[in-house]
């Protein structure tokens, strides 16, 4: 694949020049003052740029060091990309997000608009000029995101710190990524006291778009190198998690572009089997992403029930280490909601539908353990009990419909699961990373509640998880309307 935008390299210097001075008019110089203010200071690393290789052993390179170190050897398989960003105009950049999210799912690939923009490289984002705010923002992504968007414990394998950081630093599509999200992580978790502008992330966003862009074009064209797959899927991930930060509906265009991504795997068998790899997981996060989506509005599931079953086949241990989900529990509730999502489309009859949801509630009632790939999950009791509060919150949900109004709360088979999920919740600690996946449960428990001494509990367990995560918990607001209605 031959780069993008090759220049001659006066003129390319001169040129990054001028983007170095775009962006620090935008961003500010990066000042040793940046680095203070943290309501849980950075480690003695902080003042490393945080690297990591294949083997998972940490790498770290100086500040001081010269501008030539300071970027890593470029991989053969996987060169470095140009790409052109406009960061100054706040317009177009809404618009391509709005076009972006008004994608459907038609099979194809989505369409990226075109947009102006100067030259941004590793190089640049790696100059000694820029280094500060890179650093702080990879440090940060390092320290506090990776653990936020897993259910990885302390010293525990991390997917996002140990595969997704390193190959960041041979594509420039998925450091913008990274460095975005993690700009936006600060401005919403308030782990820093001199928090960076939405502006900034929102550059970075625009950035991986369009490097995407770029990688998605050669797709298109069947001259997608296979070292090149999972940087997609890795920008299509590190971009959705941005959306749930910034409290804003995950963009169709990442999801639909992930589908398509999981059937050109099987249908056309272009690419090497993606079991137990990086791909794997990958799109089982980006399927699970999508499934949580679609537990609030089942409209909007874009992945099908088949292509949750393949995911799941080819997944390894760190699906669960990802999302906390038992592999079949998963594929329960993606019947669930791909179904409810097929009666409210029309394709399937009502009668049908109550058939399936008299099966689907028998067989979520008799649904126990089963022993998941990763050790950890096996051996311990929160996870037991996480899979209690997702099952009852299945029962709630299947027990509700097709019409939510047909089944009184005080019922006894809702309080019945209602009170599961509390207990359960209750002996999974909030200090245990387990207990950020119980927003799902608590929010559906919640809506069924009796007492005030519940609902209080429902919205303290709620209030932890964003704590823990420093991600906006959304089900607050869905809460308060539950509560007065």
């Amino acid at each position: 694949m031959a780069l993008a935008g090759q220049r001659k390299p006066a003129q390319h210097a001169e040129e990054s020049a001028e983007s170095v001075i775009e962006v620090s008019q935008l961003v500010g110089d990066a000042q040793p003052k940046d680095l203070k203010g943290l309501e849980k200071p950075l480690s003695s690393n902080a003042l490393t740029l945080p690297i990591r290789n294949p083997t998972h052993q940490s790498h770290h390179i100086s500040r001081s060091v010269t501008h030539q170190s300071m970027s890593p050897p470029p991989l053969s398989t996987s060169p470095i990309l140009s790409t052109h960003v406009d960061v100054t105009k706040v317009s177009s950049i809404i618009s391509v997000e709005e076009v972006l999210g008004s994608q459907q799912d038609d099979g194809n690939l989505p369409h990226i608009p075109d947009v102006n923009i100067p030259d941004s490289t590793i190089e640049v984002l790696l100059n000694v000029d820029n280094t500060g705010r890179t650093l702080l923002l990879l440090s940060y992504y390092d320290q506090y995101v990776c653990p936020a968007i897993t259910v990885a414990r302390s010293g525990e394998r991390n997917p996002f710190r140990e595969d997704v950081l390193p190959l960041a630093y041979h594509n420039v599509g998925l450091l913008h990524a990274i460095l975005g999200l993690a700009a936006c992580h600060m401005n919403t978790s308030g782990q820093q006291h001199t928090l960076p502008s939405q502006t900034e992330a929102l550059k970075h966003r625009l950035e991986a778009n369009r490097c995407l862009k770029l990688l998605l074009a050669e797709e298109a064209k069947e001259l997608l190198q296979p070292s090149n797959v999972d940087v997609i899927l890795a920008i299509l991930v590190i971009l959705s998690f941005q959306d749930v930060c910034g409290g804003i509906p995950i963009n169709d265009f990442n999801l639909t572009t992930a589908a398509y991504m999981c059937r050109r795997f099987h249908k056309d068998g272009r690419y090497n089997s993606t079991q137990g790899s990086m791909t794997a997981y990958l799109l089982g996060t980006l399927a699970w992403l999508d499934l949580m989506r679609g537990l609030s509005d089942p409209a909007t599931l874009i992945f099908s029930q088949e292509d949750r079953r393949r995911i799941i086949v080819e997944a390894g241990s760190d699906f669960e280490l990802i999302t906390g989900y038992n592999k079949s529990l998963f594929i329960l509730v993606g019947d669930i909601v791909s179904q409810e999502q097929s009666y409210l489309r029309g394709s399937v009859s009502r009668s049908i539908f109550e058939r399936f949801l008299q099966r689907k509630e028998a067989e979520v009632r008799t649904w126990r353990e089963e022993p998941t790939s990763h050790p950890s999950f096996n051996a311990g009791l929160p996870c037991k009990h996480l899979s209690e509060t997702i099952r009852h919150a299945c029962i709630l949900r299947l027990v509700h419909l097709p019409d939510h109004s047909l089944r009184s709360p005080h019922a006894p088979e809702v309080q019945s699961s209602v009170q599961q999920i509390l207990n359960s919740a209750s002996e999974i600690p909030n200090t245990n990373p387990l207990a950020k996946r119980l927003l799902f449960p608590l929010s559906l428990a919640a809506a069924d509640v009796l007492t005030p001494h519940e609902r209080h509990y429902c919205e303290l367990r709620i209030g932890e998880v964003q704590t823990q995560t420093g991600f906006p918990a959304q089900a607050l607001l869905a809460l308060g309307q539950v509560y007065s209605t």
